[in-house]
């Protein structure tokens, strides 16, 4: 019987609490526990003269959250990515993938001989852009 690799489900899981915690605002995630302490009558609050908020920027707002001083959409997306498992050398391709590759090399071919090599850095997004089209 074939053995499972965690990997995919773990990643999964991770990428879930990653993206959850880059959108739920920490204000919204605080909460009180009901055995918290609280201020008995005896005791006043230092209270200060109101004034208005200050506002640093107004962009605040959509800024990335951050744990640690590391950005958590940039986890959220390389996590996934680096836990996927390489494909190893005894993996054998199938037609479709064969002819699929050999579609995608005649293409970036046929649209790299007529330009120079200014252009060949648009082969990459131009070969996306056709397999995209074609699928």
């Amino acid at each position: 019987m074939p053995q499972l690799n965690p990997a995919p489900w773990f990643a999964i899981l991770v990428f879930s609490w990653l993206v959850f915690l880059a959108i739920i605002p920490p204000k919204v995630m605080a909460h009180t526990f009901p055995n918290e302490p609280t201020l008995q009558s005896a005791e006043k609050p230092k209270t200060e003269p109101w004034t208005w908020p200050m506002t640093v920027s107004l962009f605040d707002q959509f800024m990335s959250p951050t744990l640690l001083g590391i950005p958590l959409i940039a986890l959220a997306i390389t996590l996934p990515w680096i836990m996927y498992p390489a494909p190893t050398t005894r993996w054998l391709n199938s037609r479709f993938l064969a002819l699929q590759g050999w579609f995608i090399n005649r293409f970036t071919q046929q649209l790299l001989l007529p330009l120079s090599l200014g252009g060949h850095k648009w082969a990459a997004l131009l070969t996306s852009l056709m397999i995209f089209l074609i699928t």
